[in-house]
This record gives C-alpha cells, structure tokens and sequence, in this order.
C-alpha cells in the first residue's frame, strides 16, 4: 500500500499548482546535494521505524522550523506525510495532515520527457502526499468497515457513500473488502449472501463495478458477471471482461461476453476477449465468424480471429473469404488473414490476390 501512496504522488505532482513568487526552480544536482548534506535519508528510515507520535513531533518540527532549507523541509513533509498516512488516523495526525496539505510548493525542478519542452513540477509535493495520505486513511477505514458489515450479513454499501469523501476512493476501499473478504470460505459464503446488496447498490448508481467484479471472480459467479454487464458503467467495466472471462467457467464467460459484445462500449472488448475462448468453446469462433459483417464490430471480430494464429483457422478464413455471400464479411476475414501474418496466413492472403471481391484487398495487404 505504500507504493500505491507513493504512485499516487507521483501522478498528481505536476498539478499541484501554479508557481508561486516564494517558488524556486533548483536543479536536480542542487536537490541531491542539499538531501545528502541534511543525512535525510537516514532521517527517512527513522520514519519508517517511528511511531505516530514520533512522526507527528517530526513534521511538526519540520513546519515550524521556518530556518530548515526548504528541499529539507518539503521532503521531509513529503515523506512523513506519506508514512504518517499508513498508520491509523488519530484527530492529532488529521490535524497535522490537512495542515500540509494547504502548503504551497517552493521547490521545483525542471522535467522532460524528452519530447516536449521542460517544464517546472514540484520536485515533493507535500502537499498532495498529505492528500493521498486522508485518502489512503477513507480507504482502509471503508474497507474495515464494509468487511465487516459482510461478514455480519449487512454490508451497508449506501452508509460507506455517505461520507463528504471522494467516491471513488470509497469505491476502492470497497473493492479492497471484496478481496480481503474473498481470502477464507466464511468470506466466500458471505460474499454470495451479500451479492444482492451489492448489486442493489450498482443499480442505484454506486461506482462499484471495480467491487462487483472481484465478487465476481472470486464466487465464479455467472449472474453477479451479468448484473455488472447490464448495469455498470461501460467504462469501469471493461477492464474486466478479460479477469470474467478468465475466472468463469467456459460456458458462462461465453454467455458473458456474447451478452458484452451487444453494447457499444464494451462490444470491441469483448469481442477480443472471445478470441482467447474460440480453444474450448467452438460457439466463440462461430459468433466471432457471425459478426465479420458487422460495420461497427466487424473489425473488432477480424482481429479477434487473427490474434488466434490458428493454422485451421486460417483455411476457414480463407474459405469464408472466397464464399461468403456478404462482401463485407468476406473483406473482413481477407483482413484477418492480413492481420494473422503468419507464413500459412500470408499464402492464404495471397492465393486471393485474384478473387474478384477481396482480390484488391489482398493485393494491398501483401508484405512488400
């Protein structure tokens, strides 16, 4: 969880505001230097061995000793912020918290890509470390207590939203309980009992679909699968086609995805993810051949087919392409033949170089 603290730092350091007239730009050798000189990194290990009360004498200190440098003084912030944030929230450490994080950068450091020009960032961001850490403290209390609420029969998703709090970092913290909670058998058995809540919560508008889907997954349950498809967010579900489709048994991801591939959102997908099904449901290669002619999806199929790489594919392909009586269909599997690119393939491509349909197609599509 550290990590996940530190990469959300470092995401929102280039937004932590405009430069300030107290704002200095130093170089990165000047901050490397000034962090050496003050010992600071043996002062960050003692950090991670220290009490809350010890850290919070320390940032305490750090704020109001206006004489520290300030590359001093902002690591140090940066860096406690960010420990104290892993400990348990006491009104003394939110106190100290939502102080730093109303402080304004001083120390910046120019940044580039390589490709663009270079911009000044903050090299700490005390400040958004001191945000992430009142997340991170709405996170783990909202996975506690929604854990426990499902092993006591009564989740109570509705009172977790009803936190003045970010929802989405009460929808991790969700998330969170459905794994922690999923680690034992009583879990899993409360896991199920509590799917009507959950989805109950989904329909409601709760963006719980990260939480759903791990209930999902880890119960192998077809119908919970389903209810998300039908009534979450298309764009927090379609990172999950894939982890559904791996976790349910072959029939039930088949229905999944079929169901998956009806909506726009999601239908480029999941038709990608019946692909990697075609192996042990012949049913998936045949919806897959069934929706080459689709203007919108058809694309989306020939791919799905090309990315098996499947020497008897490739003669069906090639077949399809020559005999079906829809033209787009037949364009499109000559596209997956191209995009297939293996040696069987490209001869299959170019044995319909003359065909009068697709023959342009392939001409196209032949390696130079």
């Amino acid at each position: 969880m550290r990590a996940l603290l530190i990469a959300l730092s470092l995401v929102a350091i280039v937004i932590e505001g405009a430069a300030t007239a107290a704002s200095r730009i130093y170089s990165q050798d000047e901050i490397d230097a000034t962090l050496v000189r003050a010992g600071l990194d043996a002062r960050q290990a003692a950090f991670r061995k220290s009490t809350p009360r010890e850290l919070e004498a320390r940032l305490s200190a750090a704020l109001a000793d206006r004489a520290l440098h300030p590359i001093v003084r902002e690591k140090t912030l940066a860096d406690g912020a960010l420990a104290l944030g892993l400990q348990p929230r006491t009104p003394s450490a939110e106190a100290l918290v939502a102080r730093i994080a109303t402080l304004e950068t001083e120390v910046r450091v120019r940044f580039s890509d390589g490709e663009h020009a270079a911009m000044a960032v903050p090299a700490f961001a005390p400040a958004t470390a001191a945000r992430n850490a009142q997340k991170h403290w709405v996170r783990t209390e909202t996975a506690a207590a929604v854990g426990a609420g499902i092993v006591g029969g009564r989740p109570a998703l509705g009172a977790a939203f009803s936190r003045a709090e970010d929802s989405r970092v009460i929808a991790a913290g969700i998330a969170d309980a459905v794994i922690a909670t999923a680690r034992t058998p009583e879990g899993l058995a409360a896991l199920r009992a509590s799917r009507p809540a959950f989805e109950a919560a989904l329909r409601d508008g709760r963006p719980i679909e990260d939480a759903l889907a791990e209930l999902a997954v880890a119960t192998r349950d077809r119908d919970t699968a389903l209810s998300l498809i039908a009534h979450g967010d298309p764009a927090l579900t379609v990172h999950q086609l894939a982890r559904l489709r791996d976790a349910l048994p072959p029939a039930d991801a088949l229905l999944l995805l079929q169901r998956a591939s009806s909506t726009s959102e999601l239908a480029s997908s999941a038709l990608l993810a019946l692909g990697g099904l075609a192996a042990l449901q012949p049913a998936a290669r045949d919806h897959l051949f069934a929706v080459l002619g689709d203007r919108r999806d058809g694309g989306s199929a020939a791919a799905a087919l090309a990315a098996l790489h499947d020497p008897a594919l490739v003669v069906a392909l090639a077949e399809h392409a020559r005999r079906s009586p829809d033209l787009l269909a037949a364009r499109r599997a000559a596209l997956a033949l191209h995009l297939d690119g293996s040696p069987a393939a490209t001869a299959a491509l170019a044995a319909l170089i003359d065909d009068p349909r697709v023959g342009a197609d392939a001409r196209r599509w032949m390696p130079r």
